[in-house]
Parts: C-alpha cells; structure tokens; sequence
C-alpha cells in the first residue's frame, strides 16, 4: 500500500528537532537565512527576464558560479550577493527588526561563523590550537548527529535518519577540510566538493557515494523534491543507503585517526 505524504509534516519535524536540540536550532536557522536569501536572487533575476549566463556578463561572476549558488550548493557570501542585488538593480541595506538586523546572513556571512575569533581573515592560516578546536567541534557534532541517526531509524523515520546522515558525513568532512588546509570550513554542502577541496584521494566507489548522500539534504530542496523523497525512503531503500553512510564515516574516521 502506499504511503501518502500527506502523512509526513517536514515543517512539524524540523520544530521538533529545534526545541530538542539547540545545536540543530541554530545550524537550521542559518542554513533557512541563506537559502531564503538565494530564493530571493533566484526571482529577481527571473523578474529581470535573465538567464544565469546573462547574469554572469552583467556582474563578472562565472556561470558556473551563479549555478552552484541556484542549486544552493554552495553559501552566498557578500561579496556575490552585492554584485548580483546591483546588477539587478537592487541595493542592500540594514534594517532591524526588533533587536535583530535583517542582514544577519549577510553580517555572519564569513566561513569562521562557528568560533568565538571574528578577527581572523578568511583566507588567513589557524594556529595549532584553532584547528584543533575546529576539527574536534565538527567531529563531535556528527558524532551527536550519528546517535540521533539511529534513533530515527528505530522510530522508523526513515527520511529524517538518511538526511542526519548526510549531516554525518559532511560534518567529518568540514573536520578533515579544517586539518588538511588550516582553514576553517567553508559553507558548502556538496560533499564531492568538500571532498576535492580538502585534497582526498578519492576513487569511482567513493565519488558515486558521496554524490549520493548529497542528494539526502533535504534542507536545500523544494517541497516536490521532498515528497518523492519521502515515498521512496522505505526501511529496504534506508538499510541500503546507512550501510553507504556507515562506510564513508569509517572511511572519513579512518582518514582523521592518521
């Protein structure tokens, strides 16, 4: 028989994991901040009746760039933002709602977002210390992540435990980025790419997974794409896809422990 989906609320959901979890809370408020902010470019542009290559001529920016930001693969950081609102013919400005700007997204903006050190340049190397502290926040949050994973799976939500372990798994990838290039971790959630930019050795096996468990952040997709993701999210289809997810955390473990 099937499943209607209209049995599943991923609104109810997400606020349920927001009063139980605070850490959760706050990485979903962000994460919403910025996806609302790239919806928000994605219909100026369409109003401006231009195409993603159009956009690239008026702002200087790469087509490839502007995609990846549409599909919501990568974080929109001031700079791309304050291009493409000129070149649309938009002008940011700050505006505060009771005690809060509504440019928080924009002020919070760098990838240094989850340390207590505002003062350190992007691109400036961390100091033994600072990577440390960054590489152990990563590993324990998807630590925590795993054991809410299994849960899920025991009270049978079986979308919700296939998207925590992508969390898992990204989480361990932002560690291993932090080590190999004494950075902190950048906003993207394609973990391919994180991957490639924390210079992994990775073969077919490896590619094919992590392209595959990208495709379970369901933060980042429209209504349409969560439905079928739903439906298809059977116990079958999950233990498949967790032992997938087990592999690349012990691979990813592996990685970290040398």
């Amino acid at each position: 028989m099937k499943v209607m989906f209209k049995e599943f609320d991923i609104h109810k959901k997400i606020r349920e994991e927001c009063e139980k979890d605070p850490e959760f809370k706050a990485m979903y408020e962000k994460v919403k901040a910025d996806n609302d902010l790239v919806w928000e470019l994605i219909q100026a542009r369409k109003r401006e009746n231009l195409t993603q290559e159009e956009l690239a001529q008026k702002t200087g920016i790469k087509q490839q760039s502007i995609s990846r930001l549409e599909r919501f693969d990568t974080k929109p950081n001031l700079n791309t933002v304050e291009k493409i609102a000129l070149a649309l013919g938009y002008k940011l400005t700050l505006k505060k709602e009771g005690e809060e700007s509504m440019l928080n997204y924009v002020c919070e903006d760098e990838d240094y977002v989850y340390v207590e050190d505002n003062t350190v340049e992007e691109d400036e190397p961390l100091s033994e210390a600072q990577i440390k502290k960054q590489v152990e926040y990563w590993i324990n949050t998807s630590e925590h992540d795993y054991k809410t994973m299994q849960k899920s799976y025991q009270s049978k939500s079986y979308d919700w435990c296939l998207f925590l372990g992508y969390l898992v798994i990204e989480k361990l990838l932002k560690a291993v980025y932090v080590r190999e290039n004494r950075q902190y971790a950048p906003r993207i959630h394609n973990l391919l790419l994180l991957a490639q930019k924390s210079n992994m050795s990775i073969n077919a096996e490896i590619r094919k997974a992590l392209m595959a468990v990208t495709e379970f952040n369901i933060e980042a997709r429209y209504p349409d794409f969560i439905k079928s993701f739903y439906e298809q999210c059977t116990k079958e289809y999950t233990d498949i896809n967790m032992l997938m997810i087990e592999e690349l955390r012990l691979w990813l473990q592996k990685f970290l422990s040398k």
